[in-house]
C-alpha cells in the first residue's frame, strides 16, 4: 500500500483501529503509516520524511501475516534493520523496547568527570541507574544528573 491510498483510506483505517483495539498490529501498522505519511501529523514525520522513508507492505493484512510468520510476540516492537531503510520484510524484525531504545541513529555521550563513553543516553540510563529523562534534561541545562555532568560525544 502507498501513501496515496493510505491518504484516501486513513479515516477508514482509524475507525477500524479504534472498533479493534485489540489488534495490536494493525495499530503498529497504521502508526509506521503515520510517520511515513505525507501531512501527517506525527512529530517524528519530519525525520522519516527527510530519509524518505517508505512503507512498503502490501496490506494490514500482508503485514500482520508477516508479523506472525517473523516472531512477532506481545511486548515486542518493530525495528528496522537499516535506520536509513524502508518498512518492508526484508528490513523488519521484532525486538524489545529495551533493544530498540539506544540503538540506530543514537549519539554517543560522555561523563565528563571521568571521560566515560556511553553508546547512548539509554544504555547510560541502565548503566547507572537512573532515567533517560534525568540524563537529556542534565544535558540541556547543564546540570548534574547522579552527581555528573554529560555531553554529546564530538564525532568529528
Amino acid at each position: 500500500m502507498n501513501s496515496e491510498h493510505y491518504e484516501k483510506y486513513k479515516d477508514l483505517y482509524k475507525k477500524r483501529a479504534a472498533d479493534s483495539r485489540k489488534d495490536k498490529l494493525y495499530t503498529v501498522y497504521l502508526r509506521i503509516h503515520e510517520r511515513c505519511s505525507k501531512g501527517s501529523n506525527n512529530p517524528n514525520y519530519k525525520t522519516y520524511r527527510d530519509r524518505n522513508i517508505q512503507v512498503l507492505f502490501d496490506s494490514p493484512q500482508h503485514f500482520k501475516e508477516w508479523a506472525m510468520a517473523n516472531g512477532y510476540e506481545p511486548g515486542l516492537t518493530i525495528d528496522r534493520i537499516n535506520p536509513y531503510g524502508n518498512y518492508e520484510p526484508s528490513n523488519c524484525r521484532w525486538v524489545t523496547l529495551q533493544e530498540n531504545s539506544g540503538r540506530a541513529t543514537a549519539r554517543a555521550i560522555i561523563r565528563v568527570e571521568d571521560n566515560t563513553e556511553f553508546p547512548s543516553i539509554a544504555e547510560a540510563s541502565r548503566q547507572m541507574g537512573v532515567s533517560s529523562v534525568a540524563i537529556r534534561e542534565a544535558m540541556k541545562y547543564n546540570r548534574r544528573s547522579a552527581g555528573y555532568h554529560w555531553s554529546y560525544k564530538c564525532t568529528v
